[in-house]
């Protein structure tokens, strides 16, 4: 058995081991269904290769390089993961897009499966039995224009999301993602390139998938990429709040502040952890007088108060708080939900002026119709003294 073959077996059952370590972790997340699913197909891929790279005769090398064909589908399963990662998987649901993303992959299969139009018959090498290149390369060309494509659009879709996403754990796991599909981006388009230019080297594109894999197992280990815990569950909803969340110490100093908090407030998370809470109060009471409430009464709901941003601008809050406790019952922190109220406020000083004119003009009203009354009395009285009929009544 030559060292490339044995090179590509050991690649096949790395790959497939951490394909299913992954899944374990959840099996219910799409993500890690989808990684599963890639893991298998690069796993298969690379055992295709080592069958045909240690071949007996030409018709077993030509065998294993056509039923290899199917890892086309690990284009559009990449594309569909990084889809599902970059939280863009809504695209999906649009069914011209789902269609074209595997019928196309699905029409290079068939195609390679039955003409010799993307491989031809395999060439014996120094390193073993390789796939042939065609004569005639113009569909090679499409063939490796499509990949190259879809592999620069998964490309472009991480990096965005590294820059939009304000969650530093996310842009973490985006990081490493970026950097584990540098080889096999590399690696594919190296091996095209070749394949157009007839230069004949091992191929690269299978061995480099076990990059990404080292990288994705380190975002798992580091950063908790596919691993649904209550502590990442948790982190995931206090970065999509739309309220603001600030959590303190029992001192009053800050130890974390959600992004909806960062924006209302216009300060940098690191400007706020660690300062004091009276930072941001707009308040003549001292931060102690709130501390003494929310502890004596654990928790506090629809509690108004002045926040102030870094422009000293007021910003009207309604505030809920509530202690948080450890296993013993002791006090080992406080937590802020802050929602800005001055639309709220905007509509009610609208509403109040509103029924001060209402009242005015009410009272406008009543005092016109007191004086016609009296003006009428009068009238009356006059007809009476000179003698004439009454006209008004």
């Amino acid at each position: 058995m030559n060292i490339f073959a044995l090179l590509t077996l050991l690649n096949a059952i790395i790959i497939f081991s951490a394909g299913n370590f992954i899944f374990y972790q959840n099996k219910k997340n799409s993500l890690n269904r989808i990684f599963l699913a890639i893991c298998i197909l690069v796993a298969y891929w690379s055992f295709c290769q080592f069958m045909y790279l240690q071949a007996a005769n030409p018709q077993t090398a030509y065998f294993w390089t056509k039923v290899s064909s199917v890892s086309t589908f690990l284009v559009p399963l990449g594309v569909h993961f990084l889809l599902i990662f970059t939280e863009k998987s809504n695209l999906l649901k649009n069914k011209l897009i789902f269609f074209l993303l595997y019928a196309s992959a699905l029409i290079f299969t068939i195609v390679d499966l039955t003409t010799n139009l993307i491989t031809a018959q395999p060439v014996k090498e120094a390193w073993g039995y390789s796939y042939g290149i065609p004569d005639n390369t113009w569909f090679l060309n499409i063939f490796n224009v499509w990949v190259m494509v879809l592999i620069a659009l998964g490309g472009f879709l991480v990096l965005q999301y590294f820059f939009k996403n304000p969650n530093i754990k996310r842009k973490q796991q985006a990081k490493y993602i970026l950097i584990g599909l540098i080889a096999p981006m590399i690696a594919i388009c190296v091996d095209a390139v070749f394949a157009v230019l007839k230069i004949k080297t091992p191929e690269l594109s299978t061995l480099s998938m076990s990059w990404p894999i080292f990288f994705i197992g380190y975002a798992i280990w580091k950063y908790e990429l596919f691993i649904i815990t209550p502590k990442t569950a948790a982190e995931n909803i206090i970065a999509t709040m739309t309220d603001c969340l600030i959590l303190s110490d029992q001192q009053g100093n800050i130890v974390t502040v959600n992004q909806a908090a960062v924006n209302l407030l216009g300060y940098s998370q690191s400007d706020l952890i660690g300062r004091s809470i009276e930072m941001v109060l707009n308040e003549k009471i001292p931060k102690d007088n709130l501390f003494k409430k929310v502890i004596k009464q654990k928790k506090i709901r629809d509690y108004e108060i002045n926040f102030k941003d870094k422009e000293e601008k007021n910003i009207p809050i309604s505030l809920a708080s509530s202690v948080l406790q450890d296993k013993v019952g002791e006090i080992t922190g406080i937590i802020f939900i802050a929602r800005d109220i001055t639309e709220r406020k905007k509509i009610e000083e609208k509403a109040k002026s509103n029924i001060a004119e209402l009242q005015k003009m009410n009272k406008f009203m009543i005092g016109r119709e007191l004086k016609l009354s009296e003006l009428k009395a009068k009238i009356k009285s006059l007809e009476k003294k000179m003698g004439q009929s009454e006209k008004y009544e």
